[in-house]
């Protein structure tokens, strides 16, 4: 039996007055950054303006892991925002292949590091 590849969700909320201005601008950059340095496939979302930046990742030909969960979460910790932080459990992909979009809510913690 093979195992089907897995993803997780993230969100990262940004209240307005919280951050500097171009602070979601300079996150989704940093994301898509992050993202391709590290060999994942990712989406992410266009909805949310400059509030939200939401999507899934995967590992692109291999098996996502909680330690990736992790990572981004520990690497989002690093930067210098105020907002929340959500992640979603790892997900296994159904049989055709579609990413579901969800609220990810099994992890939410705040950032808080301005």
């Amino acid at each position: 039996m093979t195992l089907r590849p897995t993803y997780f969700l993230y969100m990262f909320e940004l209240p307005h007055g919280l951050n500097p201005a171009g602070a979601m601008s300079k996150l989704r950059e940093s994301v898509r950054n992050y993202f391709e340095t590290r060999g994942l496939e990712y989406g992410i979302g266009a909805l949310g303006g400059d509030f939200r930046c939401y999507g899934h990742v995967q590992r692109s030909g291999g098996v996502t892991t909680e330690e990736d969960r992790k990572a981004l979460a520990t690497w989002v910790l690093e930067q210098n925002l105020r907002g929340i932080a959500k992640f979603s459990d790892l997900i296994q992909l159904e049989a055709d292949d579609q990413i579901q979009l969800d609220q990810p809510l099994s992890w939410v913690f705040p950032l808080e590091s301005i």
